[in-house]
């Protein structure tokens, strides 16, 4: 029930639904009485009126606020993405640019280190997962992108194979990059900092391979 009724909304529904979903996690976590009933509130009317405007009946509409009053709703984000289509390789975001589609409206910019980035979920596979501060690297965002910036996009999107590629192929150090990265391009030697060859059997234990194999 709770899916066919999201499956109804479009994006700037979802975003919001979003924001919210997000704005009352917060409060609960951090048992702020007023700002979990003020937030509630806005859920409780934002369904409200589109059950008024017949976008959501009302059953669907008890589910839905039932439901973001739930702790686990793991299959949210994954959702959002997979359905909205924010999850693609970089052939199909070339397309899209050319399309016309600005990357801002593409892809949700969150918080880096001191910067906006990219940042989804790692896999192995051929579909983008990280983009680097879009600040320092000077890309466009905002606007239609030229032949010129879709090859500079491009050339700062990453996907969980790069990340393999970095790291020699090596699925658990892979995956320890890309929760390093923060604003940077993907670089080994952000997982060796901190390591030397006299650390070679905590290497091992940590990532099942020799400390060797990058050096």
């Amino acid at each position: 029930m709770t899916k066919q009724a999201l499956a109804k909304l479009n994006e700037k529904q979802l975003n919001y639904l979003k924001t919210i979903s997000v704005l009352i996690d917060r409060a609960r976590e951090n048992n702020l009485k007023a700002e979990f009933e003020k937030n509630a509130g806005k859920l409780r009317g934002y369904l409200e009126c589109m059950c008024q405007n017949e976008i959501i009946s009302g059953i669907e509409l008890k589910a839905l606020y039932l439901w973001f009053f739930e702790k686990d709703r793991s299959w949210w984000k994954s959702y959002f993405k997979n359905e909205r289509g924010v999850i693609m390789t970089k052939d199909q975001l070339v397309e899209r640019l050319k399309n016309g589609e600005h990357l801002e409206d593409i892809f949700e910019f969150t918080d880096g280190q001191e910067c906006l980035i990219y940042k989804g979920n790692f896999e192995v596979s051929d579909n983008i997962i990280y983009i680097p501060d879009i600040w320092l690297n000077e890309l466009n965002v905002d606007s239609r992108a030229t032949e010129e910036d879709i090859e500079d996009i491009i050339h700062n999107c990453y996907t969980g194979k790069d990340f393999m590629e970095e790291c020699h192929d090596i699925e658990s150090v892979a995956e320890t990059l890309f929760n390093i990265v923060d604003w940077q391009h993907p670089d080994i030697q952000d997982v060796l900092d901190g390591y030397t060859e006299d650390d070679d059997e905590e290497f091992k234990k940590e990532y099942g391979v020799s400390i060797m194999e990058f050096l």
